[in-house]
């Protein structure tokens, strides 16, 4: 209140409600961001917690190290992420390596993962036929169905139930899958063993450069 009586032309807010808790934060930024509006001031906010980033911002900024990753849209950030990093810091994310298997006209591409092809719009990225990939799957860019041929399976391992949505943990081959399934009272539940088929919403799905993941993995090992 005592920055605003200034009439600043721009607001530093370098994480307000970080010794608050959860509920109070909700109400709070959602307070911040009803003001800013109102008034019309030009406002820096700095945190560490993604969903405050979400709610808050027209353009977000996400670092690493000191050196900007990405600049953009809270959508664009979260649907179109420039590299791994910034897909595995906003958001759940689940993560396939595969190929691309050919370039097709109107900025598609087709991709192989695990014996199966996809059909990707590119966004902000590039590829040449045979680059190794990683497949971006955002949980809820997942349908589940039971067991039917020519499709990517796993075995439901975990089953957590938050009221809105259910949260399956699937093991695929290696990997451990997190999906989520919206208002679960109207869906087909599964049980914990069961053998399912991952369905993928082809115009949720993104791909990024594998060279990605080795650059942080070599980060990790010096």
């Amino acid at each position: 209140a005592r920055s605003l009586i200034m009439e600043p032309k721009v607001l530093l807010l370098d994480e307000p409600l970080s010794n608050l808790d959860a509920k109070l934060r909700v109400s709070t930024r959602l307070e911040i961001r009803r003001l800013q509006q109102r008034i019309g001031i030009t406002s820096v906010y700095v945190t560490h917690d993604q969903e405050e980033a979400m709610t808050l911002s027209d353009r977000v900024v996400i670092m690493n190290e000191g050196k900007i990753q990405q600049i953009g849209t809270p959508q664009e950030i979260y649907a179109y992420p420039n590299n791994y990093f910034v897909a595995d810091f906003i958001g759940k994310a689940n993560f396939l390596t595969g190929k691309v298997h050919k370039i097709l006209p109107s900025k598609e591409v087709e991709i192989e993962v695990k014996g199966y092809i996809f059909k990707i719009t590119l966004h902000n990225l590039s590829f040449k036929e045979g680059d190794k990939i990683l497949l971006l799957v955002r949980p809820e860019a997942v349908d589940l169905k039971s067991k039917i041929p020519q499709s990517i399976t796993g075995i439901i391992q975990q089953i957590i139930y938050l009221g809105s949505h259910l949260v399956y943990k699937i093991k695929v081959d290696d990997d451990i899958f997190t999906v989520e399934i919206a208002n679960p009272q109207d869906q087909r539940n599964f049980s914990t063993g069961e053998e399912v088929s991952l369905c993928f919403k082809e115009n949720s799905l993104h791909i990024l450069s594998y060279e990605d993941i080795k650059k942080i993995k070599i980060a990790i090992s010096l």
